[in-house]
């Protein structure tokens, strides 16, 4: 859930019907970071919400190695870039912390 600028409470769009999404950073032009919970609830996806539409942050990486898997969306500031974490499933697992900018456009 978040609150607008007028007060009001609103649900957080999901990818899937899990229980589990939380929001952890909201920036001034309201692009909002955060996690889901996958359906199996074993891990985390990381996404981001934009004028009320929840997005994959990983489907707006499109240069992020395919090792690379977004767990969460920690921050993000007023030039949209996100800090995240990952997980690097290539020899690992390895937990790595990331600032990416995502295609807005995609």
């Amino acid at each position: 859930m978040y609150w607008d600028e007028q007060g009001d409470i609103h649900e957080l769009p999901r990818l899937y019907e899990t229980p589990e999404v939380q929001a952890l950073a909201i920036n001034d032009r309201g692009v909002i970071v955060g996690f889901e919970a996958t359906p199996e609830l074993v891990k985390t996806e990381a996404r981001l919400w934009v004028d009320g539409e929840v997005h994959d942050l990983q489907d707006l990486m499109p240069d992020l190695p395919e090792e690379y898997r977004l767990s969460n969306a920690v921050d993000v500031n007023d030039r949209d870039e996100v800090l995240a974490h990952a997980f690097v499933e290539d020899g690992g697992p390895i937990q790595v912390t990331l600032l990416v900018l995502p295609d807005l456009d995609r």
